[in-house]
């Protein structure tokens, strides 16, 4: 699938992107359903939270920072300034039709996986992608309940939203911990199900820095984030691996996954095939008070999953 030639205003004026219009209403019904529009709109913490397994870590998070996840996936599509093709078009290929297996892991509040699918859904809104049936079983692996209960929401939100646009979502949560065997044997197993059907398999991994580099726990992840890309590796397959632009990701984290895959996993091999780099910054409106925008830093590696 070819560069996106227009970008519609609905998403990007061309200096700030827009939250995805389906995603971004449901935020805000989300927001005021739970009672968190007041800490939503207030004043952000710098630095901004991670979230955690507690309801009162995950209700900060979301009313902070979930905005700032979405947009820094959206950016990851769309690449305004044309500085990462190869993760964009890599995002636009998966998400142009067919039958897709999309992992989002951690999948947190339901940030990545649904501004890619809203994304998507309002590309084809405006015309400028063919609306080809797009079936998609998501699969979230995330460790707390209290966010994948706000994902749930949210996508049960948009869904019907976008089935109009002929993408089609049927999803299972898991409880998914990235230390845990058993817990990723669960997800693996139902990766190949889904292969087995047959669909192309997309692997979401974003915002893991923080647990991984700063919590120093990714040689204890490592064995696990192995077999899912072992298992989810295929014809033409793939991860993409969206964090936050910093240091830590940039020049810690990423280096010591390649470095990994390179000397372990012969299936699994990051790609910046198409050029440009690994970093793009921009900045996107704050959905429940425009016209404020903040800026978002994306750090992205693409991996080809493709076993020969």
């Amino acid at each position: 699938m070819g560069s996106i030639v227009e970008i519609p205003e609905s998403l990007c004026d061309g200096e700030s992107l827009h939250i995805a219009p389906l995603l971004a209403s449901a935020y805000l019904e989300s927001l005021q359903a739970h009672g968190l529009s007041e800490m939503a709109s207030g004043l952000r913490p710098d630095p901004a939270p991670v979230g955690g397994l507690t309801r009162e870590a995950t209700d900060e998070h979301f009313a902070h920072a979930f905005d700032g996840s979405a947009a820094r996936v959206q950016l990851a599509l769309l690449d305004p300034l044309r500085e990462v093709p190869a993760a964009a078009g890599k995002l636009r290929q998966f998400l142009s039709g067919g039958t897709l297996c999309l992992t989002d892991v951690p999948g947190g509040a339901g940030a990545g996986a649904l501004s890619l699918l809203c994304s998507i859904a309002e590309l084809r809104a405006q015309n400028v992608l063919p609306r080809e049936p797009l079936n998609v079983k998501l699969l979230w692996g995330e460790i707390s309940e209290p966010a994948l209960s706000y994902a749930e929401d949210l996508l049960l939100r948009v869904i019907e939203q976008l089935a109009e646009q002929a993408i089609f979502v049927s999803y299972e949560c898991f409880n998914w911990d990235v230390l845990s065997e058993r817990s990723n044997a669960e997800l693996v197993e139902r990766i190949v199900i889904e292969k087995s059907k047959p669909s192309q398999v997309l692997i979401l991994i974003s915002n893991f820095n923080g647990f991984l580099e700063r919590g120093g726990k990714k040689d204890a992840a490592f064995p696990q984030l192995k077999e899912l890309f072992k298992y989810g590796s295929g014809k033409l397959n793939a991860a993409i691996w969206i964090e936050p632009d910093m240091k830590a990701a940039k020049l810690k984290l990423f280096p010591f996954i390649i470095d990994k895959l390179a000397k372990l996993v012969g299936f699994a091999k990051p790609s910046l095939d198409g050029g440009g780099n690994q970093t793009t910054h921009f900045k996107f409106f704050i959905p429940i008070r425009p016209p404020s925008t903040a800026n978002v830093r994306l750090c992205v590696m693409p991996i080809e999953l493709d076993k020969g």
